[in-house]
């Protein structure tokens, strides 16, 4: 079910800072592509913990911090018995999702390899390789952890701009 669930926490991975980095350190495409890897993993530990570290913290925080949500049933499970303001938000907040997402996927794919995706098909299948490798993150987390996670292309056109100005 995904009605009631929320999108706890969130953190977007800026894909072609990533590949900058990859693509300064190494001139041959498979050492950098490599290389890419090794530093999406990286970032990927990096939002896991971060993440984790916020849920924990606000899975302490009581009824009485959340009256509206937690009593007019918003959360999953938030209304099925009767809390105490006292109560922690705990179980509640397991039913919602943590989410690492991404930007920027056609400009990684042009500055790791110098073509574009969905143009020379060559390099479609590495373009998807990168998400698979994240969503396969997420999924191995979500079993490690037991909570929702997930994958998803942030779509925040303010966080690619301020990103894109951030890495020019």
């Amino acid at each position: 079910q995904t009605t009631g669930r929320g999108n706890f926490a969130f953190h977007t991975i800026n894909l072609p800072r990533l590949a900058i980095e990859s693509h300064i350190s190494e001139s041959d495409i498979e050492k950098r592509k490599t290389l890419f890897f090794d530093k999406l993993d990286g970032m990927l530990d990096d939002a896991k913990e971060s993440l984790l570290e916020r849920f924990r913290l606000i899975c302490n925080k009581t009824y009485e911090k959340f009256p509206f949500t937690m009593q007019e049933g918003l959360y999953l499970t938030s209304d099925d018995e009767k809390h105490e303001v006292t109560d922690t938000i705990a179980e509640v907040m397991k039913q919602s999702t943590l989410s690492i997402g991404y930007v920027g996927l056609a400009e990684t794919v042009n500055v790791l390899t110098g073509k574009t995706y969905g143009i020379d098909h060559e390099v479609d299948e590495f373009a998807v390789s990168i998400i698979k490798h994240m969503r396969e993150f997420t999924d191995a987390v979500q079993k490690e952890t037991h909570f929702n996670w997930s994958t998803f292309a942030t779509p925040a056109e303010a966080v690619a701009g301020r990103f894109a100005n951030i890495d020019k």
